[in-house]
């Protein structure tokens, strides 16, 4: 199988991206056959400053037996979607990531339109609930995974009591503020919405935190969620960094099926439990032995690198 793998990296900057596509795209792109190819940009008012690299992406596409690319909702960005239709005879693949009820009904169709021969979906009861109604095999449910090259255990010194990462849920943001305040400890945040600092920064923070908090996120935006509560890759990546997650599970089923119970302290929302629950966890004399299962766990099973052996699999059954 010769397999294309369509990226977008230089059409969109959103800062999960570095930690998302790019590693689970150079997975794939490393399995037997594939190559990565990055989607130019489309130049206004004329295409002439960028018609050598389109050229040497087509000329790439047409010698392919099947094409992947990464999508948020119902279709990839402009470019990403014009190179997969030079060669339209490839088997198609796609990774869909938010998919959410507001989609739902739309999403089979965009997948039939762009001749989808397979959609991996994000989200479990999203997956399910497509895979049950569409038939077919289109739909599957791909968990999200995480960058074993930036969460992991540095073997530092864990001088950073609790760490939230991403967007924070005010009032548990709140009760952290007060609880490290009174009790001495060391709470550290990126600022909304998200410092773009260097990958090996954020790297040595998480491995130098003790606890790393975690919602669904349906608890700070149940509008956007439609009421469904996915794990997202935050829970993956805090206990690949070494930590043990601080926070709510998240009602979809996805992290009992994921994770081992170790992998969280659990406490309430609002932060009202929160210093019970730490100070339960402190005298925990298995702190550190249970963060470091989880930690080899999540290594061995749930890296990008897994979800590409996967996707390649699945693409070579086509």
């Amino acid at each position: 199988m010769r397999l294309a793998v369509l990226s977008a990296r230089e059409l969109d900057d959103a800062v999960f991206w570095r930690n998302l596509a790019p590693p689970l795209e150079n997975a794939l792109a490393a399995q037997p056959g594939s190559t990565l190819v990055v989607a130019p940009p489309f130049r206004r008012p004329t295409f002439n400053a960028a018609r050598p690299a389109w050229l040497t992406a087509i000329r790439t596409l047409r010698r392919v037996d099947a094409v992947f690319w990464i999508q948020l909702h119902l279709r990839p960005p402009g470019p990403v979607w014009a190179l997969a239709y030079t060669r339209p005879l490839a088997h198609r693949a796609a990774y869909a990531l938010d998919v959410f009820p507001s989609i739902y009904a739309d999403l089979p169709r965009y997948a039939r339109s762009q001749r989808l021969a397979c959609c991996f979906v994000a989200y479990r009861i999203p997956a399910l609930g497509l895979a049950a109604s569409s038939g077919r095999g289109l739909f599957e449910w791909l968990p999200l995974a995480f960058n074993a090259d930036v969460f992991r255990d540095r073997g530092v010194e864990r001088d950073v009591d609790v760490f939230w990462m991403g967007r924070r849920h005010a009032p548990l943001h709140e009760a952290l503020i007060d609880h490290c305040a009174n009790r001495g400890l060391r709470y550290e945040y990126l600022e909304p919405p998200g410092r773009r600092i260097p990958l090996d920064e954020l790297s040595l923070l998480c491995s130098r935190s003790r606890f790393f908090v975690v919602l669904p996120p349906d608890v700070e935006d149940p509008i956007r969620t439609g009421g469904t509560s996915p794990l997202t890759a935050r829970y993956l990546e805090g206990v690949g960094a070494g930590c043990r997650l601080l926070g709510a599970r998240p009602r979809s089923g996805e992290f009992e099926l994921l994770l081992p119970e170790d992998a969280i302290v659990e406490c309430a929302p609002d932060g009202s439990d929160l210093a019970a629950v730490l100070d339960a966890a402190d005298a925990d004399p298995e702190f550190e032995a249970k963060a470091s299962a989880v930690c080899a766990h999540v290594h061995r099973e749930h890296t990008w690198e897994h979800r590409a052996v996967h996707i390649y699999e699945r693409l070579l059954a086509l």
